[in-house]
């Protein structure tokens, strides 16, 4: 019923509007070191770190918060871009900052990030229906491929 951006800066009033993004920040990297890595699918992990032994350059592209994702990204030395959440003399607005990183905004931040036309071989993974505008960038797409529930 709702756009997808309008769901997320609901959610983001409902919870967060108000607090001090310093006490965001350190909630969000509690959770990146204690709950995210819980999150990320083994073969998928084992994927990242192959490409990482071969020199790839990596980016996790997600509609997520910045604030935990790029943390976990972060660890890894991968690119991070995410939604970005609009702060105002400290304190979390509950809106997002440009757009949302879903659907074709997700291919738009890439284009931003990379010249494509210098990358031989452009290998994406989604599970969602919010990546099919990034996947269709790649040479190679992987659609939930570590994923045991494909539906």
């Amino acid at each position: 019923l709702l756009p997808n951006w309008k769901a997320k800066q609901f959610f983001l009033s409902r919870y967060f509007k108000g607090e001090k993004i310093s006490d965001f920040n350190a909630r969000c990297l509690d959770f990146s070191k204690k709950v995210l890595p819980s999150l990320i699918r083994p073969q998928a992990l084992k994927a990242i770190q192959a490409y990482r032994n071969e020199g790839a350059t990596i980016a996790v592209v997600s509609a997520s918060a910045e604030n935990w994702v790029k943390l976990w990204c972060d660890q890894y030395g991968i690119l991070c871009l995410s939604t970005k959440l609009e702060v105002n003399d400290g304190i979390i607005t509950g809106k997002i900052s440009g757009r949302n990183c879903y659907g074709n905004e997700k291919a738009c931040r890439i284009k931003e990030a990379f010249d494509l036309s210098k990358f031989n071989l452009i290998i994406a993974y989604g599970d969602s229906s919010g990546d099919k505008e990034m996947l269709a960038l790649a040479h190679e797409r992987n659609y939930k491929p570590f994923r045991t529930d494909k539906a």
